[in-house]
């Protein structure tokens, strides 16, 4: 079990994956709630300091949200949480526009010890509009405690925003979803905004200077105590291993599905090695 630095932390059976037929963590027995309430717009805010209403869009045929990096030498990146189920077959939405996910594309991120995070990094088939979108800035660190971070998501079919503040940051990687993902977390909570369905791999932003950073993919939602908690993946954990891939010169998808499947097999010697 992780350990935390936090100010205060719902219990773990509270939270729950917020995906389409996500099965709940035992003992869970509240329902995945929504990016909605008091505190949420579902139109970009007039005169939004925009972090990046653009960049985040939806899953064709299934529920769930993407957070498009930008145009890296003609490579198109999206980014996403591993349980919604990106596949080679997948579609995306991104700014009112169906983009496929080249088939092999696909990068699972893990961690340093091998195991699979709730992570996974993938290229559409662009154009010049999603070429056109602002690149975004992954974050080099950890939200500080009482930050203020702003979600977006997918959740209900609608794309919505609403800001919450960090009250929790895992020290070690935690799974949500019986093992098959290990993945570094910060929680923030609010009385009025609430993550849905839909939102998982949703994009959670800071505010850096006058500089809006990606800190965090939305993952898990829980209430305690009148509050509503959202569980987010902890970018600046995996910030080193996204940027080798779309920093990198663009190779044929192929040599993706080539690559994750080496990650893979290292992670299982790694284990193999342990378990002797």
């Amino acid at each position: 079990m992780a350990t935390f630095d936090t100010l205060s932390f719902p219990p773990m059976k509270n939270l729950i994956k917020i995906a389409c037929c996500a099965a709940a963590l035992s003992g869970m027995t509240s329902a995945a709630r929504a990016l909605s309430g008091s505190g949420v717009s579902y139109t970009a805010p007039a005169g939004l300091n925009d972090p990046g209403w653009a960049n985040v869009g939806s899953i064709v045929g299934t529920v769930g949200s993407v957070v498009y990096l930008g145009d890296y030498s003609g490579g198109y990146w999206v980014l996403s949480v591993a349980h919604v189920g990106i596949g080679n077959s997948s579609s995306v939405v991104l700014n009112g526009t169906t983009y496929a996910v080249l088939s092999g594309s696909i990068v699972p991120i893990t961690n340093a010890g091998g195991s699979v995070a709730d992570l996974v990094l993938f290229r559409v088939a662009g154009d010049s509009a999603l070429a056109s979108l602002a690149r975004l800035t992954v974050s080099s660190s950890t939200p500080a405690l009482n930050a203020s971070v702003t979600q977006i998501g997918y959740g209900g079919g609608a794309e919505s925003i609403g800001s919450t503040t960090v009250t929790a940051v895992g020290s070690s990687p935690s799974t949500i979803d019986g093992g098959a993902h290990n993945t570094y977390f910060f929680q923030s909570r609010s009385t009025t905004v609430q993550t849905i369905t839909g939102d998982s791999g949703g994009a959670v932003f800071r505010k850096s200077g006058s500089d809006w950073i990606l800190s965090g993919l939305m993952q898990a939602t829980g209430d305690d105590s009148g509050y509503h908690y959202t569980q987010s993946v902890d970018l600046s954990k995996y910030v080193s291993q996204i940027n080798g891939y779309i920093l990198a010169a663009v190779p044929e998808p192929s040599t993706y599905g080539i690559l994750g499947a080496g990650t893979l097999a290292l992670a299982a010697a790694i284990r193999r090695r342990r378990a002797a």
